[in-house]
């Protein structure tokens, strides 16, 4: 018995492709003259916006071997590289056919329009290393022109840009090391002047020249002392103050000074008294000065969020309390306030509480993150965490204390303004006395 012959042609198939736009159906690409037609606008365009066929479309079916096959939606699901070409009534692989150099054959240069055994033929198509190789670029092409990172062109051109920038900075070294040997009257040359030799003389056993050492000694110096320097001075705070936690007592000195800059800086000396009764002062640190603000500001705002983080639930309440018996038995504040937005009298009083229960905050929250997730949801621990490193920065203690002392002055002439029959001759009388008293406290600032 004969075997029927293999008859490929589609049904209806001009009016499936009437509808399809000639820019939107890969099979117009796969030529030779198509292919030329490919800028990157147009790859980019069939990759993000080629035809497409719904769920209802219809595919025309093809007789293969006695029997009428179509091309199926499940490929398409299976196999996101795969694109149905309605010119053709086949698909291709979009990756090879715009990425694939010097790849032919069914699925590329010509459709597939043999449907038998088409699964095979895509699992094999899929695992082939070519095609692998074109997914990677596509997948890079879409990144590149998405934004989402560099072409190789620009980021040779950064590379090339950054290697300029570094030879500058190296030829500007040597000019201002031949200056400085030229005012030292120090000759260049040396027994030996190769350069390359003096790069690859790690030891330095060879005589380069007066030029090449210090240029080298230069190089070297201001490497080491950038990335060292910090690293030592770091080294010789905490020696200090495991020299001045042994000693138990000492006091800080703060002086305002103006560097070459015309920075203001506030220098900051720790004073002891050493086991030889020798009183030292040790510099440990300048700091900026700055109008502090935002120091304040932030201080506040953490006061707030303490006194909402310990209110706001019982079991935090009841850990607050418990550490109020542990660490401060007579006082008679056990609670936070919150800082009234609307009354300053109880946003001073909210303030001195929290100044005097200090220290319990800080051993509640010490007391959370040290029992752990066994006791404490993840939410408590990380914001007692946070609130705990911030209240025992020095910005912040800093900034508590002398905020509250500050407003301690306009304590009585605020109560005193609530009142409900306030004389204005008296009122204006206490305003000027408390004017007169902050102004007194800037002018003798070390007395306060």
């Amino acid at each position: 018995m004969s075997r029927p012959k293999r008859r490929c042609f589609p049904e209806d198939h001009h009016e499936a492709v009437s509808v399809v736009a000639v820019e939107a159906d890969i099979s117009h690409y796969a030529s030779m003259e198509g292919h030329k037609e490919l800028t990157a606008d147009k790859k980019f365009q069939l990759l993000t916006s080629c035809f497409k066929p719904d769920v209802d479309y219809n595919f025309p079916p093809r007789e293969e071997f006695g029997k009428k096959r179509k091309f199926q939606h499940a490929w398409l699901r299976q196999y996101t590289w795969l694109v149905y070409g309605p010119l053709k009534n086949g698909g291709f692989c979009i990756n090879c056919l715009l990425f694939g150099q010097g790849i032919e054959g069914e699925l590329v240069s010509r459709a597939q329009t043999c449907f038998t055994k088409s699964k095979t033929k895509l699992s094999h198509h899929d695992n082939q290393e070519s095609h692998k190789l074109a997914t990677t670029k596509a997948s890079d092409f879409l990144d590149v022109m998405k934004g989402k990172r560099e072409d190789i062109q620009s980021q040779m051109n950064h590379a090339l840009v950054s290697r300029v920038i570094e030879n500058r900075l190296k030829l500007e070294s040597i000019i201002k090391t031949i200056i400085f040997c030229g005012r030292q009257n120090i000759s260049l040359r040396g027994h030996r002047d190769n350069t390359r030799d003096a790069a690859s003389d790690e030891r330095q056993t060879a005589n380069h020249g007066n030029l090449i050492s210090v240029w080298r000694l230069e190089t070297v110096f201001w490497g080491c002392t950038s990335a060292q320097l910090p690293k030592i001075g770091e080294q010789i705070c905490d020696h200090i103050l495991q020299k001045m936690k042994k000693n138990k007592f000492f006091s800080i000195i703060a002086d305002e000074v103006t560097d070459s800059a015309c920075k203001e800086q506030l220098s900051m000396v720790l004073r002891d008294v050493d086991p030889d009764d020798y009183v030292r002062e040790d510099l440990v640190d300048f700091l900026e000065c700055d109008t502090g603000i935002t120091s304040v500001r932030n201080m506040m705002g953490t006061v707030d969020r303490i006194s909402t983080f310990m209110e706001g639930h019982p079991k935090r309440a009841y850990a607050f309390e418990a550490a109020v018996l542990e660490t401060q038995l007579e006082s008679r504040k056990h609670k936070l306030k919150n800082l009234c937005c609307t009354r300053w009298v109880e946003r001073l009083d909210a303030l001195a509480t929290f100044v005097e229960l200090h220290p319990t905050v800080v051993a509640c929250l010490e007391k959370i993150v040290e029992d752990g997730p066994a006791i404490w949801s993840t939410d408590s621990l990380t914001d007692a965490q946070t609130l705990l490193l911030a209240i025992t920065s020095t910005d912040f203690i800093v900034s508590l204390v002398i905020t509250n002392n500050a407003l301690g002055y306009l304590k009585g002439v605020t109560t005193s303004l609530q009142a409900e029959a306030k004389d204005i001759v008296e009122a204006i009388s206490e305003v000027n006395y408390l004017k007169a008293a902050l102004q007194d406290v800037r002018n003798n600032m070390d007395d306060h």
